[in-house]
């Protein structure tokens, strides 16, 4: 078997084992974060000013909102240089896994007082104004968007840390905000070991 071929089948498994690891945030964790927290509580919690507590979490809401567009990148990368294990690891398991994370961050603008019409027409406005895909400079190549991905996600994984920060631990905004920055863990680990062997 050459390097070539190894690294195509240790590729290949590891995808496949990642497949049944899918754990999206459903409709019942999104229902348990039913508690009235207002911006003020936020604010003697963390010391942050309201809007600047709203504005954080605007931001993870538009970041997990722009999901598909991501994707369409690490797609088309896929596809030019015939990487299956990558197109398959981003369309069964990461673009499913990623998408779920937006409701939470809608759930808590929505108990912050946000209006959902409001917050609808905001992501609409985000995604129609953001062409990422034409704009990705990281390159296509797969070591290259594995990479991306790797820094991407330890990124998020981090920053959601921080918002968890701004929540009572024991409420279940805190719970269900801890899965998803424990989903971009995962990620960011998944795309660690996916790196080395997409050298080929």
């Amino acid at each position: 078997m050459s390097k070539n071929e190894y690294s195509l089948r240790k590729l290949e498994c590891y995808v496949e084992a990642q497949i049944p690891k899918l754990r999206i945030v459903n409709a019942k964790d999104l229902e348990t974060m039913v508690e009235c927290f207002t911006g003020e509580e936020l604010t003697e919690l963390s010391g942050l000013e309201t809007r600047e507590i709203i504005d954080s979490f605007w931001l993870s809401l538009i970041t997990e909102s722009l999901t598909e567009q991501y994707s369409e990148t690490f797609k088309k990368g896929a596809a030019h240089y015939e990487a299956m294990w990558l197109g398959s690891y981003i369309v069964r398991f990461w673009e499913p896994d990623e998408i779920s994370p937006a409701s939470p961050f809608k759930k808590i603008l929505l108990t912050l007082g946000m209006d959902e019409s409001s917050i609808d027409k905001e992501i609409a406005r985000a995604k129609q104004s953001t062409d990422y895909s034409s704009n990705h400079k990281s390159g296509l190549h797969p070591i290259e968007l594995t990479t991306y991905g790797m820094i991407q996600e330890c990124i998020t994984d981090y920053w959601y840390g921080l918002q968890r920060g701004l929540l009572a631990e024991n409420s279940n905004s805190f719970r269900v905000i801890s899965k998803v920055k424990g989903r971009e863990a995962l990620h960011t680990l998944q795309f660690t070991n996916l790196t080395p062997f997409s050298t080929f």
